[in-house]
């Protein structure tokens, strides 16, 4: 980082929380292209309840449930098989989104609205993408441990398990498009 250039601040839980909702609801709309046609796949036009109502029916007069019974009910034609490919294909839907707009722009549509980008930690210029793969990675890794993304709050950088494991972190910029150009490449 050049001497002439602000000191840097890093983006607050509450800023990407918000960001994070941004892309939800772009999410949102792209999976309701992508899903429907899946989902009508997976279902068959049958609702939902009607699968529960086939698993009551196969554990009726039981205690205690066998949550083999529950499995076979559920792979009744299919249905478990086309489940798990409905929810696999949303979870690679928002992570080509995601890797998309990191590779190509250091954030998500959301955090570029805020104002924030992904940056190395230790040079605080653009992250490689290798970078941004493990960080994406680490996102799984972040929900499942559930403190990776609080942890936000109480780090001296704002930075969630995912940044401690890609050597990532989430910095604030100006809003100028000579900035913006700078960080995606394509200053002249």
């Amino acid at each position: 980082m050049e001497n002439n250039e602000q000191v840097v601040t890093y983006a607050s839980l509450n800023k990407r929380v918000i960001a994070a909702a941004i892309d939800l609801f772009i999410l949102m709309m792209i999976m309701y292209v992508v899903a429907t046609p899946l989902q009508n796949l997976v279902y068959q036009g049958k609702d939902f309840t009607s699968v529960i109502e086939s698993i009551q029916k196969t554990t009726e007069g039981q205690e205690i449930v066998d949550l083999g019974e529950v499995i076979n009910a559920l792979s009744k034609d299919g249905f478990l098989y086309r489940y798990l490919i409905l929810q696999a294909s949303i979870i690679f839907v928002m992570a080509i989104y995601t890797a998309f707009f990191w590779i190509k722009y250091d954030a998500t549509p959301g955090k570029l609205v805020l104002g924030c980008k992904i940056a190395d930690a230790k040079t605080l210029e653009r992250a490689t993408a290798l970078q941004k793969v493990v960080r994406l990675l680490g996102y799984f890794i972040s929900t499942i441990t559930i403190i990776g993304f609080p942890m936000i709050a109480f780090t001296k950088r704002s930075e969630g398990m995912h940044d401690k494991i890609a050597g990532t972190v989430v910095i604030n910029f100006k809003h100028n498009l000579s900035l913006l150009n700078k960080f995606t490449g394509r200053a002249k």
